[in-house]
């Protein structure tokens, strides 16, 4: 497993999707802070993600990103 800023933590990934263990308390997307969506980019050092969903601030739990275009629009 791989660890981010802020204890988020890789669980899964293959060619596909990447699994991400979101802490309470950040932001998926944030323009002021870096959010889940730019620790994750950083982590894996890419630059497009795709969201196959999202959870609050303020809730913890896990969320799916697709890793190419065939899976998923693009959140950039």
């Amino acid at each position: 497993m791989k660890e981010s800023r802020l204890n988020s933590t890789v669980v899964f990934q293959n060619a596909d999707f990447v699994v991400v263990s979101k802490p309470a308390g950040l932001n998926f997307h944030s323009e002021e802070s870096p959010g889940l969506v730019v620790l994750v980019k950083q982590a894996l050092g890419v630059e497009v993600l795709y969201p196959v969903h999202r959870l609050d601030k303020m809730t913890s739990g896990l969320v799916i990103f697709a890793l190419n275009k065939k899976r998923r629009k693009p959140f950039r």
